[in-house]
């Protein structure tokens, strides 16, 4: 388990709820709890916002637990993140990378292509 794993699980237990209260409350899927605690998966950010909401805690309160990301990821990773949050995928940092330098490299071949024709 991670720390934030830990963090969430004890603030869920302090508040009495389940995994599945929780990810109701929070909106989220019934699995994302459990793999959140067990550190199988990396919350985004917009799943940080509606826990800490869920659980009445001050907004950014996660932020402490989270690994730091590279503002290269941060700042290309925002129309990604949010198409996967639409499809209930939750990719950690390191797959969130792969992920990106894939799309870079179709859209560089892409580009290249384009330039040719």
């Amino acid at each position: 388990m991670n720390i934030f794993g830990e963090e969430l699980k004890r603030l869920r237990k302090e508040r009495g709820l389940s995994q599945k209260e929780l990810a109701d409350s929070a909106n989220l899927g019934d699995v994302q709890i459990s793999t959140y605690e067990n550190g199988r998966i990396t919350p985004t950010k917009k799943s940080l916002t509606a826990l800490e909401k869920a659980l009445g805690l001050a907004e950014g309160y996660f932020n402490r637990f989270m690994p730091e990301e590279s503002e290269e990821i941060v700042s290309h990773d925002v129309m990604m993140r949010e198409l996967l949050d639409f499809m209930n995928l939750r990719p950690s940092y390191r797959h969130s990378k792969m992920i990106l330098d894939m799309m870079r490299t179709i859209s560089e071949t892409y580009q290249k292509r384009e330039s040719v024709s």
